[in-house]
């Protein structure tokens, strides 16, 4: 496993390249209506193939880390079949939370380190996790859909500060990989005015939240920190007040989004290993 230093360039390098190649060949090699809506992938791709190469693939999984591509995996296949389907928005919700129950269970039964009233406590925070990450993205892109890659950008950030801090080594370069990925899948998405769709929403929204959960199942005095961290969710609202934020909200938005990011890594550093 990649941990962190100059030999992660590469692997960052790779998944920036690969998000912004994918998206690009996806949009103009599958022409306006096809491409538009699977141009989505070249994120989930530029973060699927860093992942792989900074952690691996093994059958079966050994710890949480290693799960964490498989449940990557997942994500993408599910957002390539509802970016697809033709069902109605509720329909959407309940496979997107069915995903997400699963993802609560295969993080809190490798190993099964909680029981009893905490397992509860635990379930219920990392769905409530869940739910808030799907939905506020979902929100965010459908209102524009370039905040809603800043926001995304900010908080693999803010994550891979935490892990940091926090001592959490092992969780810092896939992190990286995530805003590196959607930084070359923005670069692209964001000038061709492609939407923020199904695709992108269940790779990013699933790629932050499995890092949530390997950070705060084994430590679960993390929760804190990243609750704070997730009040970037909520920044647009405040970008769009600043000066110019009617064509300069996303940008607001992404650079207040890491504010309480920073403020979290603080928090965590803090905190007993």
């Amino acid at each position: 496993m990649v941990l962190f230093g100059p030999e992660l360039f590469i692997p960052l390098a790779l998944s920036a390249g690969i998000g912004a190649t994918a998206t690009a060949v996806l949009r103009l090699g599958l022409g306006e209506s096809l491409g538009r809506v699977l141009a989505g992938l070249g994120l989930g791709l530029g973060i699927l193939f860093g992942w792989l190469v900074v952690i691996g693939f093994k059958l079966p999984p050994n710890n949480l880390i290693e799960v964490m591509v498989h449940g990557l995996l997942g994500a993408v296949v599910l957002g390539g079949v509802l970016q697809g389907s033709s069902l109605r928005i509720r329909w959407l919700g309940w496979l997107l939370a069915a995903y997400a129950a699963f993802c609560v269970w295969a993080a809190l039964g490798r190993p099964m380190m909680w029981s009893g009233f905490g397992l509860l406590v635990g379930a219920g925070l990392l769905a409530t996790g869940w739910a808030m990450v799907l939905v506020r993205l979902y929100v965010i892109g459908r209102r524009e859909d370039a905040e809603a890659w800043g926001v995304v950008i900010s908080l693999a950030g803010g994550i891979a500060l935490i892990a940091w801090a926090a001592g959490s080594r092992g969780l810092v370069a896939p992190a990286l990989i995530v805003m590196a990925a959607g930084v070359g899948a923005a670069c692209v998405a964001i000038p061709l005015r492609l939407p923020f769709g199904l695709l992108a929403l269940a790779s990013s929204g699933g790629a932050l939240m499995w890092l949530v959960q390997a950070l705060a199942v084994p430590r679960p005095t993390l929760t804190a920190p990243l609750a704070i961290a997730a009040l970037g969710l909520f920044a647009g609202t405040t970008g769009r007040r600043l000066p110019l934020g009617a064509r300069m909200g996303p940008l607001w938005s992404a650079v207040l989004a890491i504010v309480p990011a920073l403020l979290a890594a603080l928090l965590a550093a803090s905190l007993p290993f």
